[in-house]
């Protein structure tokens, strides 16, 4: 198993834990993840649908599951447009953190294009 966590500040939660609701999802994508030792691994991104927390603010969750691991977060927005282009753009950044960080290598059906903004930056 590849160890996902990094010092940015993932939040690792209880593999058990997955069948938690983090709403509906309305996207989901699955990377493969190699290790600077040739290990092997999926990561599942799965983006839920935006909803409305006070009455203003809305969040999108997304979560990050891999064998024993999950993290869950959110990226906020005036409306649910830019609670989802939040989203996106905070996936890519935490993906290419964690790829620095671990030296791991991400694909997306074979392609080093995984196809989040912000993920090379």
């Amino acid at each position: 198993m590849i160890s996902l966590v990094g010092s940015y500040g993932s939040k690792k939660v209880a593999a058990e834990s997955e069948s938690d609701p983090i709403g509906q999802i309305i996207a989901e994508r699955t990377l493969e993840v190699t290790s600077p030792d040739g290990r092997v691994d999926n990561l599942r991104i799965r983006l839920a649908a935006p909803v409305c927390s006070d009455g203003w603010e809305h969040r999108c969750y997304w979560e990050f599951v891999a064998s024993g691991y999950r993290e869950v977060r959110y990226a906020a927005g005036a409306d649910g447009f830019q609670a989802i282009h939040h989203a996106t753009r905070m996936i890519g950044v935490n993906l290419g953190c964690l790829a620095r960080e671990k030296g791991y290598k991400l694909t997306f059906e074979g392609s080093e294009d995984i196809g989040f903004p912000d993920y090379n930056d």
